[in-house]
């Protein structure tokens, strides 16, 4: 079975914030690489839906962490990801499911985010789909 791997999406909604959403998401990898428990933060590739106008799809970053396996990771998860959002005002986050849902992850508090990222977590180590497959889904 291959690692457990959490799909992050990082938006927003300003169609020239490509290059600074490029470094907000970087620094967000750091920082999820400073937990222990994350092997990897990989940033992956993503184009617009086929059909979607230009100026409807703004800047979206892709990020496939691996080896994020149990409920124990998420609460530290849950706390790099809304110190990240509280530092990146217009910034969104959403968290693809294994199911291949999303879930949004802005507006949330603690305590739900911590939830969200335990069943993310929870399926993503019961096995889910390929990061590439994953990230590669449309919005």
């Amino acid at each position: 079975m291959d690692q457990p791997r959490l799909v992050i999406h990082v938006h927003s909604d300003n169609p020239v914030d490509a290059e600074r959403l490029d470094e907000a998401s970087q620094a967000l990898r750091s920082d999820l690489l400073d937990i222990d428990g994350v092997v990897q933060v990989t940033p992956v590739g993503e184009e617009a839906p086929p059909g979607t106008k230009s100026f409807s799809y703004f800047a979206v970053a892709s990020l496939v962490a691996t080896g994020v396996s149990g409920r124990a990771i998420a609460p530290q998860i849950a706390q790099v990801i809304l110190g990240w959002l509280a530092r990146n005002n217009g910034k969104r986050i959403t968290l693809r499911t294994a199911g291949g849902g999303e879930v949004e992850v802005a507006g949330l508090g603690e305590a739900e985010a911590v939830n969200v990222l335990k069943t993310a977590l929870e399926a993503a180590s019961a096995g889910s789909p390929t990061a590439q497959d994953d990230a590669a889904q449309p919005q």
